[in-house]
């Protein structure tokens, strides 16, 4: 019954870095339709790989695996958007390997895709991600953390569609790195071994999220203005987990981020029943 539960919890918090987004539905401002304010983006990043582990175990959070997955993806990131007409004033990962406030323990491992669970580090307190950067911008490390905890306690409440960063972290970054807007990427992956086929295959079962047991990843990306307001999101289920992401992977998370001095286009139709969203056909 440990077994099955610690599965449940660890399905919601797949649920919860993936956003849940179905087809190709966004989040934005309905002023983005009139107009694209997004001119220069300042780009923060966290990532966290986790494993699922069988007799009740909370999922391992991978360190190596975590740092490699977010320090690959931001710089494609970085020149995608260039790709788009914005300049990127800023663009470093934050932090790797972020603790999950729906889980009442989060063991942390450096190499638990090589070492397993020789490699055990101790637990996050739940306060504090595995790992933090040490940025170029000092100026930003406070607010930048603050808004990745932000950002992930309104996924483990279910709230992500609903969230709005605090003006006051937005506006420091943006002082910081002269910008007008802030971007977060959230990087999140999943895998499997053979020792763990079948707490994975009881997994496939308990969530509708994944359709096999397979190597799996996320990446989500919300911008907002010096006001708080989210300007566009977007998250989106890739076929590896961030470690083994390409720059394929970064052209279908922005396939419908508008290109500098662009409006989103009048194809994208607002969903009845929930405010901001949007789906795209274009």
């Amino acid at each position: 019954m440990k077994k099955i539960i610690s599965l449940v919890i660890l399905a919601f918090v797949i649920l919860q870095l993936t956003g849940c987004s179905s087809g190709w539905q966004i989040r934005a401002d309905q002023n983005m339709f009139i107009k694209n304010p997004m001119k220069k983006i300042a780009l923060i990043g966290t990532s966290t790989v986790v494993w699922p582990r069988r007799g009740g175990q909370d999922p391992a959070i991978g360190l190596l695996s975590s740092k490699a997955g977010i320090e690959k993806i931001m710089p494609m990131f970085k020149t995608h958007l260039e790709t788009k007409g914005y300049t990127v004033t800023f663009a470093e990962p934050i932090a790797a390997g972020m603790p999950f406030k729906s889980l009442k323990t989060h063991p942390i491992f450096e190499d638990y895709e090589n070492k397993g669970d020789a490699s055990k580090l101790p637990d996050l307190s739940g306060d504090d991600p595995a790992f933090v950067y040490a940025i170029s911008n000092k100026k930003i490390q406070q607010s930048a953390i603050a808004l990745a905890f932000e950002l992930s306690d309104a996924m483990s409440d279910r709230e992500s569609s609903t969230y709005h960063p605090s003006q006051s972290h937005i506006q420091a970054i943006l002082a910081a790195t002269d910008s007008d807007t802030v971007c977060q990427i959230r990087a999140a992956g999943w895998r499997y071994s053979s020792g763990r086929a079948a707490g994975a295959f009881f997994l496939a079962l308990l969530t509708s999220s994944m359709a096999n047991t397979s190597d799996g990843g996320a990446l989500g990306v919300i911008c907002s203005d010096e006001t708080g307001k989210v300007l566009w999101q977007d998250y989106r289920n890739i076929d590896d987990d961030p470690m083994d992401a390409n720059i394929e992977h970064i052209v279908t998370t922005l396939k419908y981020f508008p290109h500098a001095n662009t409006p989103l286009p009048k194809t994208c139709v607002a969903e009845e029943k929930h405010k901001e969203m949007y789906r795209c056909e274009i």
